[in-house]
């Protein structure tokens, strides 16, 4: 079984980056190693020389061996300041959230997943969050372990993307030896919308607003008006709107063919 799974996912890796090898460019972007920068339609390529029809109307010859990086419109969408964002392919992306009300709540989390098509990403994620509330008498802080999947609709194809997304998951407890808690975590949702911003490189800002939805049960000690010591049984909900700043790093096939040459 082991090995039909690992043949599988050989394959599917092989297919993925043969692929990328047989790309119909088109229309490209095409930046020269010192730094020039060319818009317009490859006619014809060999080893030794490009024809390269530009945007203006007129062809000139490209030398390939001083071609930095070419992006293909059959793999991005492409804005007439070089930024641009990709159309498939894998992303990883890493975000920091906070909460800053009365009630502190704060959350890292990373994703790996691929865009199947121009407007949907499909991932799986890792994160871990911290949460404080006021139960009236006690304080009570809580810490989980995220694992989750990760979807994510985009509303438009403009350089400034506006996107529906969502996390679904289990909160795993993590246990704190300095806090004296005994709490239950659970599944989680956390749906948000949010802005991703198109750059001319496969580094990309997102900023964006979402809700984390958790229950947890438990127990704390508190102390009574004279010191005695009384427990105190909760079941709660966070509901919490955090404020998300993160970062992605986004390659189409091709660019993960030309940075990670063992494929």
């Amino acid at each position: 079984m082991k090995k039909l799974i690992g043949t599988l996912c050989l394959f599917i890796v092989s297919v993925y980056f043969a692929q990328a090898q047989y790309v119909d460019f088109g229309r490209a972007m095409i930046s020269y190693k010192d730094g020039s920068i060319f818009h317009g339609e490859i006619l014809s390529k060999n080893q030794n020389e490009w024809t390269f029809e530009l945007s203006t109307g007129d062809t000139i010859h490209l030398d390939p061996i001083q071609i930095d990086h070419l992006l293909s419109e059959s793999e991005a969408n492409i804005f007439s300041n070089n930024k641009y964002h990709i159309k498939t392919g894998l992303f990883l992306n890493s975000s920091f959230m906070f909460h800053a009300g009365g009630d502190l709540s704060v959350q890292w989390d990373g994703t790996l997943g691929y865009r199947f098509a121009d407007r949907w990403d499909a991932g799986i994620g890792l994160g871990i969050s911290g949460h404080e509330m006021d139960l009236g008498n006690d304080w009570v802080f809580h810490e989980f372990v995220n694992v989750y999947g990760y979807g994510r609709f985009f509303l438009n194809k403009n350089k400034m993307r506006l996107y529906l997304d969502s996390k679904l998951g289990l909160g795993i407890p993590y246990q704190n030896e300095w806090l004296d808690e005994d709490y239950s975590g659970g599944f989680f949702l956390q749906p948000g919308v949010g802005i991703l911003f198109s750059s001319k490189g496969p580094c990309k800002w997102n900023i964006g607003l979402s809700q984390y939805i958790l229950n947890t049960q438990g127990n704390t000690t508190s102390f009574g008006q004279f010191g005695n010591p009384i427990d105190v049984n909760y079941n709660v909900w966070y509901n919490r709107t955090v404020l998300q700043i993160g970062m992605s790093i986004e390659l189409t096939a091709s660019q993960l063919r030309r940075h990670f040459s063992l494929f």
